[in-house]
């Protein structure tokens, strides 16, 4: 827990002395006469982003036994070698350890050329998935420092450490998001394409691609999201075969979406469809397209809690945007009480990450490097 705690102070910290030099910077510009344009949400630099996640990149990547994380150091051992040959093996081969075959080669390539050691290829991937998240929160957040504020309190963060691979995968379409607000279908495929090859979950964001565009609450968006939903439901239920992703997963598919995370988790949506009415001349194309993804999040997270959470599982692909969603709906919807509204979320934002911690017993962290057990 002091791991984790450490890791978010950090964060928190570093975000908000870059927010700070930003904003001095912005301020130069303006009296420069330099246009800013009116879209322009960006509160923090690509550098300062990244390197708040530094502290959480390190322990993420010296992690031991912790979560599923044996399963991937066995993968990274034993069942994939420095040998390129077995390339060829992962392409040709429908076996259960090639899983996520581009996921599976770039750890042949990764052992070929650096190193042999898990410790590192963790610490590789903890930078990759830090580095999408960065590039999307630092461009688009109106407050990166609460954006990050809700990623840790929501225990999103966790993902680096259980559902690495699925973390990856969602971590890259979120990269390359700004192909879905630009409406670029080929390059959003081609990055979907290269998620799946990771995680073949990831497929579904090709669909979902063609139906948040739409204003949001109007019939023909939430037709279109019912529609999706429910193919992405029947896509999950697939799941429970015995070549999915999910195979491996027992727990999750006998275990119902816990309701203190449904509710958690419907805070963005619900404030959205709440205050659509005063926001509705403020809502712009970008928060448009959040505000969707942000129902399919809320959706999954509620079917979850009355069949089994695979679908919960399968939400992170949108939970990972209502990051930025948030802090826009409250500024935005809430002038007059926006500290308060803030205050309040952020203190149900803590009971719940003190409950994930403590009572669910998700705080817990090993690392046999760091002597830490």
């Amino acid at each position: 827990m002091i791991v984790w705690l450490s890791a978010i102070t950090f964060s928190l910290i570093v975000s908000a002395i870059g927010m700070k030099a930003y904003s001095n910077k912005k301020q130069v510009l303006t009296i420069n006469t330099e246009v800013i344009n009116n879209q322009d949400y960006r509160t923090i630099s690509f550098f300062y982003a990244l390197i708040s996640f530094s502290v959480l990149i390190f322990f993420v990547g010296q992690r031991s036994w912790i979560f599923d994380t044996s399963a991937y150091v066995h993968q990274f051992d034993n069942l994939l070698s420095s040998d390129l040959g077995q390339i060829n093996d992962v392409l040709n081969q429908n076996l259960p350890q090639y899983k996520g075959k581009g996921y599976c080669i770039a750890i042949i390539l990764f052992k070929h050329f650096i190193s042999t050691d898990y410790n590192i290829w963790f610490t590789f991937v903890a930078i990759m998935q830090c580095i999408g998240i960065s590039a999307f929160y630092s461009k688009y957040s109106i407050n990166f420092l609460y954006s990050i504020f809700l990623f840790y309190f929501t225990s999103c963060f966790l993902w680096a450490v259980n559902g690495m691979r699925q973390f990856l995968a969602a971590s890259i379409i979120l990269m390359f998001s700004h192909f879905i607000i630009e409406r670029r279908t080929l390059p959003f495929l081609l990055v979907v394409l290269l998620a799946t090859s990771v995680h073949t979950s990831a497929i579904i964001m090709f669909p979902v691609y063609f139906c948040i565009n739409d204003v949001a609450w109007s019939k023909k968006s939430l037709l279109k999201l019912s529609i999706v939903f429910i193919a992405l439901v029947v896509y999950v239920f697939g799941f429970s075969s015995d070549n999915s992703e999910y195979s491996y997963i027992t727990d999750d598919i006998y275990t119902k979406v816990n309701i203190f995370r449904v509710i958690v988790m419907s805070i963005p949506t619900g404030l959205a469809f709440i205050r659509r009415k005063v926001l509705a001349d403020k809502i712009t194309f970008e928060i448009n397209i959040l505000i969707n993804l942000s129902i399919l999040c809320s959706c999954c997270f509620v079917f979850g809690a009355f069949t089994n959470g695979m679908v919960g599982r399968i939400a992170l692909y949108f939970q990972i945007y209502t990051y930025v969603l948030l802090p826009w709906v409250v500024k935005n919807g809430f002038d007059k009480n926006y500290v308060q509204i803030k205050r309040v979320i952020s203190i149900l934002l803590i009971a719940y990450f003190c409950y994930d911690m403590f009572v669910a017993g998700n705080g817990v962290y090993e690392s046999d490097i760091l002597g830490i057990h």
